[in-house]
């Protein structure tokens, strides 16, 4: 890659070749859209190594060292819980050769400067050193038009979403200035049309064609922690990604020019969903079906979704009548669900769904074993997505990596029928247009995610390592601190490198042998691979042993409540333990429900 002959063979590669393909005007456009998008991800040798870097600008200098030739997943460990889970997710379906920590890169771009560091690594990643704002020209003269366009703002923590998304995709990003970072609140009409026409002066600025479907852009991109739902009057919402890539005229805009998919987060979590869109290709499928079969429920009937996931190759998992009850859910998610495609019918609120019998609850959504992305035909499951209270923010924080749902009451013909969800998304169609009603006007559904996520060939991996100086291997990682009897960094170590088994077995270990050795640090690290592993007793040992903040904490209360649903029934000393975890745990998002089903334990 040394030379510009060299460059531009590879790019030739990954872009395709000089002369334009033929037409193909009977595709639809959200078909050939995801035609595309493809064109890209798919023929961009991939580095089956995962880069575990410790923070933002760390990020930036990996992703910077992608080339068309090879490029590589990116995540950052930044301590947190979350984190640790949503690296672990990625390393179980991406199932690399090695997992690796590096650090580097300029710790002090931040607003502006941020803006040109992430534009020169966008550059860099297509093997270009000069003027960023020559990317466009370099991309034409390789004959790519780039399918959609990125916007961020550089002191929003999802920017690195964008970075990843306009590297990996090769598309240009818009600058904006978000004045109001709060995903679960709203934004006025004249912030969003604001927005909205800012977004249509930079789609201007590229050159390209962008007013109607079907032409050179028909994505955004929104990698910005903004408000998903817009105030149009009092109490009434609609949803912020059906606004974005409507004209800029009011909140009655009218037919869309693009589809849009908003990816919001920390730095860590909004670069996890990139990576995911960019690196996993689903290979799996849970479809659940809780509604009745008759008119008008029937059109979103399960088993029809699963036989054409199942047409296109995926291993599918369905329950539909007479399994769609609270038991039949409770029993499919009393361990972590190994789905890619998770497509769910219910009726409910944003803190509850409703089963056919029986009410689940924001907690009752499953821990995932590898991330997923989820269609619920439900409403308001995301009207506070990040509200972990709601149903829609618990399947984000489980490693839901794309979602649609709802942001108020949108009446069910607003949702795409499930088959045909199933159906568009089968036959190439990019995620945020197969969730979508065709010529529907301004509405509720609200759609998370890459837009141009699609379901296509997994890429060509090479056997090249990834082109970073000084990582450290896990794997080496992990012997040192074996061997140190550093447990606290073995057992985080483990988890990041998806060995669950090893962790459980590990800290089975030390507790049976060396119980000073298990701090309130390892267990808090080894809880999540203990319970995936399905060692409960040894789950119920260490949660005893978390420091206050963590047994508080959320997600090791969900889990908590899992394995007490697992272990109470078998009786024994196991069942003793968890009836007393369970007692000081109860959940305050859904106190009274959690009351009831441990007055159901006792009464058992």
């Amino acid at each position: 890659m040394n030379t510009l002959a060299t460059i531009a063979a590879c790019v030739a590669t990954t872009l395709g070749q000089p002369e334009p393909a033929a037409p193909q005007p009977d595709l639809p456009p959200q078909v050939l859209l995801g035609r595309r998008a493809e064109l890209i991800r798919a023929n961009a040798p991939v580095i089956p190594e995962v880069v575990i870097v410790p923070d933002g600008p760390s990020y930036l200098a990996a992703v910077a060292a992608w080339k068309p030739n090879g490029r590589f997943p990116v995540l950052i460990d930044d301590g947190t819980w979350q984190a640790g889970e949503d690296i672990a997710r990625f390393v179980r379906a991406f199932e690399p050769r090695r997992v690796v920590r590096w650090s580097g890169g300029d710790r002090a771009a931040r607003g502006d400067a941020r803006r040109d560091a992430v534009e020169r690594a966008v550059a860099s990643a297509w093997g270009q050193e000069g003027d960023p704002a020559s990317m466009l020209d370099f991309w034409r003269a390789h004959n790519h038009v780039p399918p959609a366009i990125v916007v961020a703002d550089g002191a929003d923590p999802a920017w690195t979403a964008a970075l990843a998304l306009a590297a990996g995709r090769a598309l240009p990003i818009a600058w904006v200035s978000l004045e109001r970072r709060n995903v679960s609140g709203a934004m006025s009409r004249s912030d969003a049309d604001a927005l909205c026409a800012e977004i249509e002066r930079a789609c201007d600025a590229t050159g390209l064609a962008w007013r109607a479907l079907g032409d050179d852009l028909d994505a955004v991109a929104l990698c910005l922690n903004a408000a998903v739902k817009i105030e149009t009057s009092e109490r009434e919402f609609v949803a912020t990604t059906d606004r974005v890539g409507r004209p800029a005229i009011g909140a009655s805009a009218g037919e869309r020019w693009a589809w849009s998919s908003q990816i919001f987060g920390t730095e860590a979590e909004a670069a996890s969903r990139a990576m995911c869109a960019l690196f996993l290709r689903p290979a799996s499928a849970w479809v659940f079906d809780s509604y009745p079969h008759e008119a008008p429920w029937s059109m979103y009937d399960g088993s029809e979704a699963a036989g054409v996931l199942r047409e296109a190759g995926l291993r599918v998992t369905l329950d539909d009548a007479p399994r769609q009850g609270i038991a039949d859910w409770r029993a499919r998610t009393l361990r972590a669900v190994d789905a890619g495609v998770v497509l769910l019918n219910s009726k409910g609120n944003r803190d509850w769904f409703e089963l056919s019998p029986g009410r689940a609850y924001a907690g009752d959504v499953p821990m995932l074993a590898t991330p997923a992305i989820v269609h619920m035909v439900h409403s308001w499951s995301a009207n506070a997505p990040r509200n972990r209270a709601t149903v829609g923010a618990r399947w984000l924080e489980r490693g839901a990596y794309a979602y649609c749902g709802s942001v108020q009451e949108p009446t069910l013909p607003a949702f795409v029928p499930t088959p045909l969800v199933a159906r568009r998304l089968a036959l190439g169609s990019v995620w945020a247009a197969a969730v979508r009603n065709d010529g529907a006007p301004l509405w509720r559904i609200a759609v998370m995610g890459d837009p141009l996520i699609a379901l296509g060939p997994p890429a060509r991996r090479t056997d090249d390592a990834a082109p970073l100086e000084g990582v450290e291997d896990e794997g080496e990682t992990t012997k040192r601190a074996a061997g140190e009897t550093d447990y606290d960094t073995l057992v985080r170590s483990l988890w990041l490198a998806g060995r669950d088994a090893d962790a459980a077995k590990l800290a089975a270990a030390l507790l049976a042998e060396r119980r000073e050795a298990v701090t309130p640090r390892f267990a808090r690290d080894a809880l999540f691979p203990v319970f995936r592993a399905g060692a409960d007793s040894t789950f119920l040992d260490l949660y005893a042993r978390l420091a206050p903040d963590d047994a508080a904490d959320g997600a090791a209360r969900d889990a908590l409540w899992f394995v007490g649903r697992r272990v109470i029934p078998q009786g024994g000393a196991a069942r003793d333990q968890a009836l007393l975890l369970l007692r000081q745990h109860a959940r305050p998002d859904q106190l009274d429900a959690d009351n009831a089903e441990l007055a159901a334990f006792l009464g058992g």
